[in-house]
């Protein structure tokens, strides 16, 4: 398989107006010139660039309390109205794209007033590809509402795929195990990822349900509906997570209950090895010491010491049986 092409950072801004083609700013002076029209725009920034951090604490007319709600390395998912009425919305989002597993994950902030939408993400993701993609190609009005709308199904879709994957794991791993194949490894892993993809997502179902109380932004009742339908989607995709843990944590237990189980039945037949030569070790060490016996001049002394040891070996199977050790 073909490793997929490293996930890009975006050092970079680029700046997208309904109708036109994206056009990628290496410098923030003529950004600052070119944002000076009242035309709408959708601009990326890279919150993790200083330029870019600097740039829009000083340059983009925003409240400095929204700016350090978004420009901060570690965030949860949120949601609230700055004092201007902007709209900050820090969101989750997967990026199924990744080359490597610590940018699988990634945190995108927005700040979203009637006619700018400013999002800051450290990489270039799926999402806001197909974001770009659909500014770039339409020539209706600028509405951030039904931008974001079709920000957070984009979003969502790539969360199903995400659970549907996990959920295909957990039914691979189940198939192994009724097979009696436990993949303990495979079983451990799955069990970490649906946890970290739990622990990332539950706190953005909250804010999908802050945003439907969000009346700034908009007032068309048809988006609030899709945004409620949209917080019911990741409701159900977390449950399912959580059934993928909870089935996860009975495999677990199933394979651990089986290799103790494993492990006790071979410690017992070990036991009932030592249990049915130790008698004869005894004997054999005893006749093995350097000394003379009254019997050792005897012809039948043989057939004797054999017969006692036929005779010690019965009465162990005897006796293992009569106390139901087998």
């Amino acid at each position: 398989m073909a490793t997929p092409p490293p996930t890009p950072t975006t050092t970079y801004a680029r700046i997208v107006r309904p109708g036109c083609q994206s056009q990628r700013v290496e410098q923030y002076a003529q950004l600052s010139q070119q944002i000076q029209s009242r035309d709408p725009f959708w601009l990326e920034l890279d919150w993790n660039d200083p330029e870019a951090a600097e740039w829009l604490k000083h340059s983009a007319d925003l409240p400095e309390s929204s700016c350090q709600a978004v420009l901060t390395e570690n965030t949860r998912p949120r949601s609230f109205t700055d004092e201007h009425g902007n709209l900050v919305l820090i969101l989750r989002i997967i990026n199924a794209q990744a080359a490597e597993e610590a940018q699988r994950l990634v945190s995108l902030r927005l700040l979203i007033d009637r006619k700018r939408i400013f999002s800051l993400c450290h990489y270039e993701t799926e999402v806001l590809r197909q974001i770009r993609t659909k500014i770039g190609l339409s020539d209706t009005c600028f509405e951030p509402a039904q931008l974001l709308t079709s920000l957070l199904r984009w979003i969502q879709e790539e969360i199903n795929e995400e659970v549907y994957g996990l959920t295909e794991l957990v039914s691979e791993i189940e198939d192994l195990l009724d097979r009696g194949k436990p993949p303990v490894d495979e079983i451990s892993m799955a069990r970490k990822r649906a946890g970290e993809l739990q622990r990332y997502l539950q706190p953005q179902r909250i804010v999908l349900s802050q945003l439907r109380q969000q009346r700034d932004i908009t007032s068309d009742v048809e988006l609030h509906s899709d945004w409620r339908e949209l917080a019911n989607e990741l409701q159900m995709s977390l449950e399912e997570v959580e059934m993928s843990i909870s089935r996860l944590m009975i495999f677990q237990d199933e394979v651990r209950s089986s290799l103790n189980e494993r492990t006790t039945r071979t410690l017992y037949l070990l036991s009932l090895v030592t249990f049915l030569f130790l008698p004869l070790s005894f004997l054999t060490g005893f006749l093995g010491m350097n000394i003379s016996f009254p019997w050792e001049t005897s012809p039948q002394a043989f057939w004797l010491l054999l017969m006692l040891i036929l005779g010690i070996l019965v009465g162990q199977v005897w006796l293992i049986k009569r106390l139901g050790w087998l």
